[in-house]
């Protein structure tokens, strides 16, 4: 409670860092793109064209134009989607340097050692820029590639396999989320390979499961 103020503004120093990621939301909003008009039918396209090809109508020709031909709104980026994508994009560059400030400014509340915001969150990233960008670009790999996999085999589990890899995403997933309470903390605190980094932070989240779980249920 005494720390409340420090950590929320933390926080909006960490989403403050991260602003591109707010020009690909919008983009993902669908806000930018322009509205069209498609087929609902996939079988539209090749009767179409026999119909042209052909030349001939008949009333079976028009009542399968009339079913085929079902017309349904679509929505379609513009350049102005993909400008704020490519501008979302720079979220892989900054990512990782401000969860190394944040972590930093988190750590020396915990510790209780004296706080500047502004200069302590710069001199974490001056000191681990180079680890803390390489890592952050795998970090939102890592974290994509995951939720894609939990989405994909959610709705694909119509056989055994499917569903074993479903869980198995959910799981290493978990892990995944545990392992993240640990690694830029130990990327800080020691000179440590990235690999080294991820097998520390393993061992952690094994170890530490009773710290661990109740940790994820408060963030929960």
């Amino acid at each position: 409670w005494r720390n409340l103020n420090r950590l929320m503004s933390v926080n909006m120093l960490l989403v403050f860092s991260n602003f591109p990621i707010l020009f690909a939301l919008f983009a993902v909003s669908g806000n930018l793109n322009t509205t069209s008009y498609s087929p609902v039918s996939s079988l539209f396209g090749p009767f179409y064209g026999a119909m042209k090809i052909s030349g001939e109508t008949s009333p079976l020709t028009n009542a399968l134009n009339g079913v085929l031909g079902i017309q349904v709104e679509i929505s379609v980026p513009t350049v102005a989607t993909y400008i704020f994508y490519g501008i979302g994009f720079l979220t892989l560059f900054t990512f990782g340097l401000s969860m190394i400030g944040s972590t930093y400014i988190v750590r020396n509340i915990v510790k209780g050692e004296p706080i500047f915001f502004m200069q302590d969150y710069f001199y974490a990233i001056k000191r681990n820029w180079k680890q803390a960008l390489i890592y952050g670009i795998i970090d939102i790999a890592l974290l994509f590639l995951i939720f894609y996999d939990i989405i994909f085999f959610a709705a694909n589990a119509s056989s055994y396999l499917t569903s074993l890899m479903f869980y198995l995403a959910v799981a290493i997933g978990i892990i995944y989320f545990v392992m993240r309470y640990y690694i830029y903390t130990i990327m800080l605190t020691f000179k440590l390979s990235i690999y080294k980094i991820l097998k520390n932070a393993f061992i952690f989240s094994l170890v530490g499961f009773k710290r661990n779980f109740v940790g994820t249920l408060g963030i929960a």
